[in-house]
């Protein structure tokens, strides 16, 4: 799961970053769209979000998760990488959701991924940044949470919120969950040098990737090509991103 109770952080990004280098490498990997601005599947799956036939999350959130569905509803990418995908609509699955006082609210998105884990080495959720049963949900399926977060106050914010949801969700819902924060979009100049002076003292070595990613100069909008394909291996950016993907391998998945 990538989350961050603060926008334009890089969240979506970066999980569809880690979504297409794990596949290429070989692993199996799903991600599923619980944001209902739906950025990530309008990215992927272009005009299908727009046809009439779609499914998406907002027919699998409900009181009774239908194993038949989940699996209707996921769309193939490349080799090695599906997508469950999500709409607007979203809002009102969730709503439904709320207002049904007799089904687990909490756990299903647990049991949508219980459809399909067997099928799938990497299972990666995505979320928009307001607190809700949907977030809620995605926390207790997740085992491990990239908390990602650029060099400024209110980005702080929201890594100290994202830090208290999952500390109510751990004691809440006694579930173990693995968090690192992941500084992106860093600039050179010493106001976000100081940020991550700050965040270090703040947090524990385990608690933060040990690279950082620096701000890319030139735009990246070919969401089609991963990160890593697009530098080359041979930018600083490319580097860094290379570096964490390396940690996710090392220290998550294995």
């Amino acid at each position: 799961m990538a989350y961050s109770t603060k926008g334009g952080v890089g969240k979506s990004t970066s999980l569809l970053t880690i979504a297409q280098y794990f596949s290429k490498k070989g692993y199996r990997i799903c991600i599923i769209d619980a944001d209902p601005q739906a950025n990530l599947s309008k990215t992927i799956l272009k005009d299908e979000v727009f046809k009439d036939e779609y499914l998406s999350m907002t027919d699998l959130f409900s009181a009774k998760v239908d194993c038949e569905k989940v699996h209707k509803a996921i769309y193939n990418v490349t080799d090695n990488l599906d997508i469950i995908g999500s709409s607007l609509a979203l809002v009102n699955s969730e709503q439904l959701v709320r207002s049904n006082t007799m089904c687990d609210q909490g756990r299903i998105i647990n049991k949508i991924t219980q459809c399909i884990e067997d099928e799938y080495d990497i299972i990666l959720l995505d979320f928009n940044p307001f607190p809700s049963l949907l977030t809620t949900n995605g926390f207790i399926a997740s085992d491990f949470v990239i908390i990602p977060t650029t060099c400024d106050e209110w980005a702080a914010d929201g890594v100290a919120t994202t830090l208290s949801q999952i500390y109510q969700v751990i004691e809440g819902f006694g579930k173990e969950i693995k968090y690192k924060v992941l500084i992106n979009q860093k600039s050179r100049n010493k106001d976000d040098r100081a940020f991550e002076e700050e965040i270090n003292a703040q947090l524990n070595a385990d608690q933060l990737f040990k690279t950082n990613i620096h701000y890319q100069a030139k735009p990246f909008k070919n969401k089609d090509i991963c990160v890593t394909d697009f530098n080359k291996g041979n930018t600083t950016v490319g580097q860094e991103w290379q570096s964490v993907l390396d940690e996710i391998e090392r220290e998550v998945l294995r």
